[in-house]
């Protein structure tokens, strides 16, 4: 059975995919091993937490695609800013009770609406980048595809479709009439 480094074909994982998978195991068996032994503080679940999202970007690839499949930076960027957030948060609140002794006071709505606006905008220029690319892909398929004979038959040199001249007098000059 052959596995691919970065790419998964239908029914089999990349090399990363199980790399990733091993990270957040040995991420889960340090905590649980932290636990027992009452070792855990902010600082290690911190660790411990960066350690299990990298290894859920790994397992999980398709997370951090966008629409055509190939890896998005802003994807990235929001990813990595909500777990810096995530990650501050834990290591200085773990042992405190209330937001208020973490520092985070009647504001911390606007970290939220943060993330969110990193997210809006990250799916804005996301679909901004597809629509221009399936414009220009639209574009480049009708400048490569030939015309049908048929339509070329009808043309002249010049690829201006040529005026008949008719003795019909109900038909104006402009028309092809001869009146």
């Amino acid at each position: 059975m052959e596995r691919k480094l970065i790419h998964s074909s239908h029914g089999k994982i990349s090399v990363l995919q199980i790399i990733g998978f091993v990270v957040i195991f040995f991420g889960l068996v340090y905590l649980f091993i932290q636990q027992i032994t009452n070792k855990l503080n902010g600082e290690t679940i911190a660790i411990d937490f960066f350690t299990i999202m990298l290894g859920i970007a790994f397992a999980f690839p398709e997370l951090l695609r966008d629409s055509n499949k190939g890896l998005s930076t802003m994807r990235i960027i929001v990813f990595m800013i909500i777990n810096v957030i995530c990650l501050l948060l834990l290591k200085i609140g773990w042992d405190e009770h209330s937001l208020k002794e973490i520092g985070v006071d009647q504001w911390w709505v606007s970290i939220i609406g943060f993330v969110f606006g990193a997210k809006a905008t990250q799916s804005y220029f996301e679909s901004k980048v597809t629509t221009n690319q399936a414009a220009l892909t639209a574009a480049k398929q009708v400048l490569t595809t030939a015309p049908p004979p048929a339509l070329l038959q009808e043309l002249d040199g010049c690829g201006v479709t040529p005026t008949k001249l008719t003795t019909d007098a109900d038909l104006p000059v402009s028309k092809g009439g001869t009146k």
